[in-house]
């Protein structure tokens, strides 16, 4: 008995969180974005490591450098960004951007 009532507020929150059809389409292209990002890192580094730096002694170095230039522009303009998001206005931006750069208004540089 006590499941079933576990497995309804499960789904009931589940339904409570995908009801804005905008906030599960932004959080979905997020999610989509992520994994290409993850999956387009490792592919390099992959590529990077078994083809162009094989057997030398510089691999490790360009496979930690290939980690440090995607991690940089995030860990540079982030908290700067979050600063400046915080304070401006919530309708400003949501005319002011288009619904492509609304979510991120940090450029990505890799």
């Amino acid at each position: 008995m006590d499941n079933s009532k576990t497995a309804s507020r499960q789904a009931a929150r589940k339904r409570r969180l995908l009801i804005n059809r905008d906030f599960t389409l932004l959080w979905s292209a997020q999610a989509i974005s992520k994994l290409g990002d993850v999956v387009f890192d490792y592919t390099l580094v992959f590529w990077i490591a078994t083809s162009i730096a094989r057997e030398q002694r510089w691999a490790p170095l360009a496979v930690s450098g290939i980690f440090v230039a995607t991690a940089l522009p995030n860990l540079a303009t982030g908290p700067i960004d979050g600063v400046f998001v915080d304070r401006w206005q919530k309708r400003h931006n949501n005319y002011a951007f288009p619904s492509k750069v609304r979510p991120a208004p940090r450029l990505k540089c890799t």
